[in-house]
């Protein structure tokens, strides 16, 4: 994944070990290896703890510290959950990567888990105010006190009330994401096999145009017996490598795409202080390229062409 600059969803949790006072201690040895060696090689962020799928429960523990769920359940009223979230986060912090981490609290919530969700985020604020939290949800004052990073999917920005609603958590001081879950749409994303290959391109060009800072895919390696076919989502769906082949070319449509992403990054670092400089025109993503969200280009060339204009931007910039 990272040499297509896309940084993994999950790497690994330190181990833990119970002792039989019912406290535990935490090994960060593999942890700071894979980190630090990662990190070499491109990773821009990372999960700082593992989540239980849609309800982070027992098994945050389970796997964490290698010890059965019922001996260590996700209680924050048991204390253990302050004490691994303040272990982790110190440790991160002590390492200089608390930046980069992030709590990714819950994966899709119904308002019923809301109230969890707000108890998680009391703890966490309480022992390590400064660590990120995360959840794939539409922003909402409700979950506010909890979360940092709001991640709805790509589908809603097809409609302009995401656009206000993430306009309005960006005032409240939140960041927005965006992520596509086996849902092909109009919608720029990650399309399954048989889409145009610029649809996945594409969909960094409107993290640009509408300063979306993070993409979010749900999975890269999941059909791993049939990871040409999956009946439900599409041919391909949450399968960008395939064991035994190699990167997809949806993967290395992520990476033209990001690098496309860092173009406009660069133009606007060198032209920051020139507000009324000609190349920062070129920020400002033509409707030929992208209308709107769901109405946007599938034509590599027009791409590649204004890729080239960026280019030739910069270059001069840096002369």
């Amino acid at each position: 994944m990272l040499p297509h600059r896309y940084s993994p969803g999950w790497v690994i949790s330190p181990r833990g070990t119970l002792k039989a006072d019912g406290s535990f201690t935490l090994n960060f040895t593999e942890f700071d290896r894979v980190i630090a060696d990662l990190r070499g090689r491109g990773l821009t962020c990372f999960p700082i703890a593992p989540f239980d799928g849609r309800h982070p429960g027992a098994s945050f523990y389970e796997r964490t510290t290698g010890v059965p769920n019922k001996s260590l359940p996700l209680n924050p009223a048991s204390g253990r959950f302050d004490i691994y979230m303040k272990m982790v986060a110190d440790h991160a912090r002590e390492k200089g990567w608390i930046d980069d981490a992030y709590f990714y609290i819950w994966d899709e919530p119904s308002e019923k888990y809301y109230g969890q969700i707000g108890l998680l985020g009391q703890h966490i604020r309480k022992v390590s105010p400064d660590l990120k939290t995360l959840v794939t949800a539409d922003p909402s004052p409700a979950l506010d006190p909890a979360i940092d990073i709001y991640v709805p999917r790509t589908r809603a920005w097809l409609y302009s009330t995401m656009h206000h609603i993430a306009d309005a958590a960006r005032r409240r001081g939140k960041t927005v994401w965006w992520y596509e879950a086996a849902d092909p749409c109009p919608a720029p994303g990650i399309m399954p096999i048989g889409y145009p290959p610029a649809n996945t391109r594409v969909q960094f060009w409107h993290n640009w145009k509408y300063q979306i800072p993070g993409s979010l895919y749900w999975a890269a390696a999941w059909h791993k017996n049939e990871p040409f076919y999956n009946g439900v989502y599409g041919h391909g769906d949450g399968m960008l490598y395939y064991p035994d082949h190699g990167p997809s070319v949806r993967l290395v449509m992520i990476r033209d795409g990001i690098e496309d992403y860092e173009y406009f990054c660069i133009l606007d670092h060198l032209t920051k202080d020139q507000p009324d400089h000609p190349a920062r025109k070129l920020l400002s993503i033509p409707t030929d390229i992208i209308e709107e969200v769901g109405r946007y280009t599938t034509d590599p060339q027009s791409l590649r062409d204004y890729r080239r204009k960026l280019a030739e931007a910069i270059e001069q910039l840096s002369q």
